[in-house]
C-alpha cells in the first residue's frame, strides 16, 4: 500500500492510509464523475432539461462546499494534533 502523502484538489496534504482521507477521496471522485456526466449531458438538452440541470449544478456546488469544509476541518484538526505533540 502506498503510504506517501499526496495533494488533494485544494492543495492540502492527504495521507492515503488514513480513513478520513480515503473517504474524502472517494467523495471527490464521485463528485468529479457527476460533474463530467453533467457536462456531457449539457450539450444535448432541451430548454426544460437545462433548468433541471441548472438546479442540479447548484446542488452540486452545495455538496462540494460541504465536503471542502469537511476536508479543511480534518486537515486543521490533523495539523492541530501534530502541533501539540
Amino acid at each position: 500500500m502506498d503510504t506517501k502523502s499526496r495533494r488533494s484538489l485544494f492543495g492540502q496534504t492527504v495521507y492515503p492510509n488514513r480513513e478520513e482521507a480515503f473517504f474524502i477521496n472517494q467523495v471527490w471522485d464521485n463528485i468529479l464523475k457527476v460533474h463530467t456526466s453533467v457536462k456531457a449531458l449539457k450539450r444535448n438538452l432541451q430548454v426544460g432539461e437545462r433548468v433541471k440541470l441548472a438546479r442540479m449544478n447548484e446542488e452540486m456546488k452545495i455538496v462540494k462546499g460541504t465536503f471542502t469544509r469537511f476536508e479543511n476541518s480534518i486537515v486543521h484538526a490533523t495539523l492541530g494534533t501534530t502541533d501539540s505533540q
